[in-house]
């Protein structure tokens, strides 16, 4: 499909695809009267109430991206507005107007924040905060959909790359300033996603006929430890740095100590994802290298 409405287009998942368009026309949705291009459709608002009537036109796919991120910059009504009303409200005129897909990007954070043995797409949910849940109630709105349009919803874990925000920023930014880090002593499992071949997977998504109207998680399909996931930032980064295992109970009293309990669940336990379906099924692979490649780009950063 090579004409699709892109939410989100100034986030980085969003600027990414834009970069990675490779010749296909893409007409961006945004607040506010930023531009007036051919390739913008300006809104004043996103919510239950907006209206995206022209925004369809010649449209073959939505990428629907945009999503208010759990913080105490919004309100509970505000994120539920946008994530969960929003969503259905663009994609219930998207189906009236003749789109054939809907593509839209969830979190693994619908299942948990953390695993004792690799999820699939048939694990339960279990939504820890707000955003999760308004991802949550948005998926199970959309798959009723899916006689008048295709709903294709995808899980990635934490996405990483050059200007990944988040908890990537975050850990990024710690390796840059401290030269000596503490780091849990046990090992732990977890699936990250590059920025690449999350991207791959979107656009694989608008060109396979074998995509169906499902649930999809994807990794890199190469669990690591958060050590070698922080070894691989530094070593992308061009740094050098000294990291202290500590013991899991020691750093779980750390962080219970300080009040950063998340910090721990985010650090020392296994969060991992089965790709098997996307494997099998839809004969997806992701590239191997990516972490690497991806990590390499680092350096740009300032």
């Amino acid at each position: 499909m090579n004409h699709i409405l892109l939410t989100g287009s100034n986030g980085f998942i969003g600027r990414s695809i834009l970069k990675g368009s490779q010749g296909r026309l893409i007409r961006r949705l945004v607040r506010g009267h930023e531009s007036h291009d051919s390739n913008t459709f300006n809104i004043p608002r996103l919510d239950r109430y907006s209206d995206f009537s022209g925004a369809f036109e010649n449209i073959d796919a939505v990428v629907h991206l945009a999503a208010l991120a759990h913080s105490s910059t919004f309100s509970d009504d505000e994120i539920m507005e946008v994530n969960y009303h929003a969503t259905i409200n663009l994609a219930k005129q998207a189906a009236a107007a003749g789109v054939k897909s809907f593509i839209f990007i969830s979190s693994i954070g619908v299942n948990c924040q953390y695993t004792l043995k690799p999820i699939s797409e048939q694990s339960t949910t279990n939504p820890n905060n707000l955003y999760a849940k308004s991802k949550l109630l948005a998926e199970n709105e959309l798959l009723k959909l899916k006689s008048q349009i295709d709903i294709i919803i995808i899980r990635p874990p934490l996405v990483y790359g050059e200007g990944a925000p988040g908890n990537f920023a975050s850990l990024v930014k710690l390796i840059k300033l401290l030269p000596i880090l503490p780091i849990c002593k046990e090992n732990n499992f977890k699936s990250f996603i590059s920025i690449h071949n999350l991207i791959d997977f979107i656009f694989f998504c608008l060109d396979s006929d074998n995509v169906k109207s499902e649930i999809y998680m994807i990794s890199d399909d190469r669990d690591c430890s958060t050590k070698s996931f922080m070894k691989a930032i530094a070593k992308g980064l061009g740094v050098r740095r000294i990291f202290i295992p500590l013991s899991n109970y020691i750093f779980k009293f750390i962080c219970r100590l300080t009040n950063k309990e998340k910090i721990y669940i985010q650090l020392c336990m296994d969060l991992q994802i089965s790709i098997d379906k996307v494997k099998k099924q839809l004969k997806w692979i992701p590239n191997k290298n990516s972490m690497e490649q991806t990590m390499s780009k680092l350096k740009k950063e300032k």
